[in-house]
């Protein structure tokens, strides 16, 4: 997970982001041989900037055993979609 740069509000900014931590992920695996046999994708968003309080999003999906980048990278944007509500502004999100 990383935090966003500045406070972002569009989903093709939040579905960049997933697809570039999907990617390192992607890569991780591939060094250690593993596979990816599920996905959870989560937000993080702020509510209220001056006590810094923050509302948290996640969503898990099962697949089948998979080392694609591109199909991890789908998976977790189809997630992100789900996850996404236009008007809250996120500071963060992560793949795991």
């Amino acid at each position: 997970s990383r935090s966003f740069g500045q406070r972002v509000k569009e989903l093709e900014d939040v579905s960049e982001a997933i697809s570039t931590y999907a990617y390192r992920a992607c890569l991780k695996l591939r060094q250690q041989k593993s596979f990816v046999q599920g996905i959870y994708v989560y937000l993080e968003s702020v509510i209220d900037p001056h006590t810094g309080r923050r509302r948290y999003y996640g969503e898990a999906l099962r697949c089948p055993p998979t080392q694609e980048t591109n199909l991890v990278i789908t998976y977790a944007k189809t997630l992100i979609q789900k996850l996404y509500q236009p008007k809250e502004v996120y500071k963060k999100c992560g793949i795991v």
